[in-house]
């Protein structure tokens, strides 16, 4: 898939979302859909999980992960008026009273209880955006959590193909990867994260982006401008 389709792709699931949420509202408003809580209904619509990891227990620290979750989060909020966007990083809040940090048990947790059923239909959208250490091993692609041990990865990290299988289980029409990983620590060469994972998105319906390289934050924003922003329009 090219650039020119994944905009299209990307402007036409912005234009169902603001539909369908426009339809929902009217439709609550002159008592349909009443019975459904107006937050409920954005979460429905409108889903995002963002992970910025710059502090880790075994890995080297990263400088810009964290604040590109945020970036991601205010422009999930801001410009694609997502209402319920579920957010892990190093010090972010509690959510429900449930902590945020993002350990493997934490976003393994929210991967199982949200994605245990289906909670979405035809025309929704749901974005996952993670931005931290990401890891190949024995040919699988894995992202690190701030707990993730480099020499026990099939037990502390978690594989990406796991994470697009939940994520398709919300029944969403729409569900969009984005992952900020680096390469293998201590390793500037050879092949990183993304191909595999790309291919097996694919053959799951989920649009996958990857930003698998050494990038100041200016550098990504960039990216961002030219893919994400064009869904404003």
């Amino acid at each position: 898939m090219n650039q020119s389709s994944l905009n299209r792709r990307l402007i036409q699931i912005f234009g169902t979302l603001l539909g369908i949420s426009v339809a929902v509202w009217v439709l609550r408003g002159i008592g349909i859909l009443t019975f459904i809580p107006g937050g409920i209904i954005w979460l429905l619509l409108l889903g995002a999980i963002a992970i910025g990891i710059n502090q880790y227990d075994y890995l080297q620290p990263l400088n810009y992960a964290k604040r590109d979750a945020l970036l991601m989060q205010e422009f999930l909020s801001n410009e694609a008026g997502f209402e319920r966007i579920f957010f892990f990083s190093d010090d972010s809040p509690k959510l429900d009273g449930k902590s945020t940090c993002p350990t493997r048990t934490n976003l393994l947790r929210v991967l199982r209880q949200l994605f245990d059923k289906l909670f979405m239909g035809a025309g929704d959208n749901f974005w996952f955006f993670f931005s931290g250490h990401g890891i190949r091993y024995a040919d699988r692609d894995y992202l690190m959590p701030c707990d993730g041990d480099p020499e026990d990865i099939e037990n502390t990290a978690i594989a990406i193909n796991f994470v697009s299988e939940r994520l398709r289980r919300c029944g969403a029409d729409n569900v969009v990867l984005i992952l900020d990983a680096c390469r293998n620590e201590g390793k500037k060469t050879g092949e990183g994260i993304g191909r595999q994972t790309a291919e097996e998105a694919r053959q799951q319906g989920v649009i996958s982006f990857f930003l698998v390289f050494p990038s100041s934050i200016l550098m990504k924003l960039r990216l961002y401008n030219k893919v994400l922003l064009p869904l404003r329009y």
